[in-house]
């Protein structure tokens, strides 16, 4: 499970100028959805493409309050294609510099302890604690069976990721870009999406993706979801969630548009046939 941490909300967030020139334009609803923003860049390492639609899409809302509220009231950096939070960055460094500070003090407290016991722990006390230890792994597991927890190490394993076969599943039934080359990032995204999600959660984003109008290019600047975007942690887990799933469901001779169905080879019957998928 992903770590999940908290950020302060100052209480006077209100009284600040950039806020108040918001509010008096967009009202309440502004303010609601420059806090979604800005939960969004913490949950991106403070930094989101300046892709309005897509923002709009996610939040259920027009994408002219988005450009609105990115654009107009100097609340967020902007580089290119990519806006972050000046007060974000101050406490993510904040919050980096006390964890490592933690970190040094943590491991100097058990070098110390770790090198007093050994100061006290005779050759004969260690030979001791190795015989009992082993009796007891051979009494708790005496067929050299991978326990549970071996298990979940084992099948965690990068090695055991068929990162090719998912690529290529990717390939075969995408209409959106195809995957050409397997970089060292993509690989990390796809062990991470992996071990989180499994096979299962991996073969329904890619279901979700083929589906949604929006991600195929139906939207007003027809921008296309790449593999990249979709392996993205935030990004996969909305498109599970369903943010992206049609919100209309026109039918055209029984059949919704883009819907997937049987003989079409990107199907998988409620996923009761996902082991009959190459991953």
């Amino acid at each position: 499970m992903k770590d999940t941490f908290y950020f302060s909300h100052d209480y006077n967030a209100r009284t600040d100028p950039k806020i108040k020139r918001l509010m008096a334009k967009h009202g309440m609803t502004g303010y609601g959805i420059y806090w979604a923003i800005i939960e969004d860049l913490y949950n991106n390492a403070n930094a989101l493409q300046t892709d309005c639609e897509s923002i709009a899409y996610d939040l259920r809302v027009d994408s002219e309050i988005i450009k609105s509220i990115i654009f107009d009231f100097d609340l967020f950096k902007i580089d290119g294609e990519i806006f972050s939070s000046l007060s974000i960055q101050r406490r993510l460094d904040d919050r980096n510099e006390k964890s490592e500070k933690a970190r040094k003090s943590a491991q100097y407290r058990w070098n110390n302890k770790t090198d007093n016991a050994n100061a006290m722990r005779t050759h004969s006390d260690g030979n001791a604690i190795k015989e009992r230890k082993g009796k007891e792994s051979k009494l708790n597991n005496p067929n050299g069976l991978l326990l549970s927890s071996q298990k979940n190490d084992a099948n965690n394993n990068s090695g055991s990721v068929p990162i090719q076969k998912i690529i290529e599943a990717w390939n075969e039934r995408t209409k959106l870009s195809k995957v050409n080359t397997i970089s060292e990032s993509r690989k990390k995204a796809i062990r991470a999406r992996w071990n989180e999600h499994g096979k299962d959660g991996i073969w329904k984003v890619f279901l979700k993706t083929f589906e949604s109008d929006f991600l195929n290019g139906k939207n007003e600047s027809n921008w296309m979801a790449s593999f990249d975007w979709v392996m993205n942690p935030t990004n996969f887990v909305k498109i599970l969630d369903g943010n992206y799933d049609n919100r209309e469901k026109p039918k055209t001779n029984g059949k919704r548009y883009n819907e997937i169905l049987p003989g079409d080879p990107r199907y998988v019957s409620n996923f009761e046939n996902i082991d009959e998928i190459n991953l």
